[in-house]
């Protein structure tokens, strides 16, 4: 909503279509916000519990934040091997992180 319509008009003006105007002016000025969009669906899709659980019933096609559950009982809590498994399954989050980090702090200090 930020971006100005001059671009497009001028764009227009000098022989543009739409999907022109779009590929080369629009896309290149929100990178940052969509940057910023893809990090929060990635971390919010990954770290989903309770949609997974209540499609999938058995234990072999759970997702990672629902098989970590597994591990926890009462009885036996294997805090050891319940870490390790947190650990592992945080190492996609910062390489999605540490890839679109320029876009995320681009995004941050724009909106600031």
């Amino acid at each position: 909503m930020t971006v100005s319509t001059e671009m497009d008009d001028a764009a227009e003006m000098d022989g543009c279509n739409i999907f022109d105007v779009f590929w080369r002016i629009m896309l290149p000025m929100s990178k940052a916000a969509l940057g910023v969009v893809a990090i929060s669906e990635f971390t919010w899709d990954w770290n989903d519990f309770f949609g997974p659980l209540i499609y999938i019933n058995t234990p072999v096609k759970f997702t990672i934040a629902a098989g970590l559950r597994l591990f926890q009982t009462r009885s036996d809590p294997q805090i050891g091997q319940t870490m390790a498994m947190t650990f592992i399954s945080v190492i996609p989050l910062l390489i999605v992180f540490y890839s679109a980090q320029r876009y995320f702090i681009q995004g941050i200090v724009i909106t600031a």
